[in-house]
């Protein structure tokens, strides 16, 4: 059963000037994301689906939260060997799930032009 459904959309040069501090991309990003990105052709690419990614999973996650604080860096997006997405979750995230019961989160997101968007589905029984 959907729990939630979040969308979000980002221009990626917007992004790419948020990467201009390092600050926000070590608040922001997991090691894991920052560690993908350097190995990118494009980090703020990367990094735009990331961040559409982070505030797609809080739009579906918000309502069943009972106010907890959300930190973006427990949604980390990682990629399968065949490059498909997918919400790589903290321990934090896993326990948040948890107790909303909420099973899975699926993740699509894409680019296109100057902008990133992804989709995530909040999936439980």
């Amino acid at each position: 059963m959907i729990k939630g459904l979040g969308i979000d959309t980002v221009t990626i040069s917007e992004v790419g000037r948020f990467l201009e501090s390092e600050t926000i991309a070590r608040k922001v990003f997991t090691e894991g994301e920052n560690a993908t990105a350097k190995l990118e052709s494009d980090p703020a690419d990367y990094y735009a689906r990331c961040f559409a990614t982070k505030e797609a999973a809080f739009k579906a996650l918000d309502h069943l939260m009972g106010g907890e604080a959300f930190d973006f860096t427990m949604v980390e997006t990682l990629h399968h060997t065949d490059g498909a997405p997918y919400i790589n979750p903290s321990s934090e995230l896993t326990d948040l799930l948890k107790n909303v019961g909420v099973d899975e989160l699926l993740l699509s997101c894409t680019t296109e032009g100057d902008f990133a968007t992804a989709i995530v589905i909040a999936q439980g029984k």
